[in-house]
Formats: C-alpha cells, structure tokens, sequence
C-alpha cells in the first residue's frame, strides 16, 4: 500500500492531495470498461490504491487493530 502510494507521488501526485482519476487507473484502480475489456487485475490491484495519505494511514490503523 505505502509502495503504490509513493510511486503516485513519483508520478506527480500530491502527498497529501487526492490523487485524480486518471492517476488512480494508472496506478491499477478500477475502472468497469477496462475490467470488461479484459483487465481482471484491476479487481485486486485496486485494493492497494488510496485516494490520499490519510485513507491509507486510516486503512493501516484499521489492519492493525
């Protein structure tokens, strides 16, 4: 999770910012059209995508606990 993170800020995403969508279906996000055209990898990558550093923070509290 934190990898895909810092690689979006690589690629000019903002570390505290929401990442856009375009960014996110390039990082491996869901999108329906690109699921259907017969990316099925999109269904699991996208678990390793967040929006900005507090959902992933979030998200690592949560697993933790």
């Amino acid at each position: 999770m934190v990898v895909v993170h810092l690689y979006g800020c690589w690629e000019g995403a903002s570390l505290l910012g929401e990442l856009s969508t375009e960014q996110r279906v390039a990082l491996g996000g869901q999108y329906r059209s690109l699921i259907s055209a017969g990316e099925w990898w999109r269904l699991c990558s996208s678990v390793f995508v967040h929006a900005n550093l507090v959902h992933l923070l979030l998200n690592a509290i949560a697993l933790y606990a």
